[in-house]
């Protein structure tokens, strides 16, 4: 038979074992929605600034057969 301390002693492991896996699950929450947002981060990113250096590009390429811009 288990004693009254033994038992308590018990019970409070089994209750920091639950804290533990409660904490551990928020943690594995927090990780999976911070890889989440930055993923979308960088594909917001990138929809962005596509745009932005596809005119540029363009911009630059009317210049492309000038003599100072290389023509070689």
């Amino acid at each position: 038979m288990i004693s009254e301390a033994d038992q308590v002693v018990i019970d409070e492991m089994i209750t920091r074992e639950r804290t533990m896996k409660e904490r551990q699950k928020i943690i594995e929450d927090m990780t999976h929605k911070r890889r989440v947002f930055k993923r979308r981060l960088v594909i917001a990113c990138a929809a962005l600034v596509t745009p932005f250096l596809t005119i540029l590009y363009n911009v630059f390429m009317q210049y492309e057969h000038w003599p100072m811009m290389g023509d070689c």
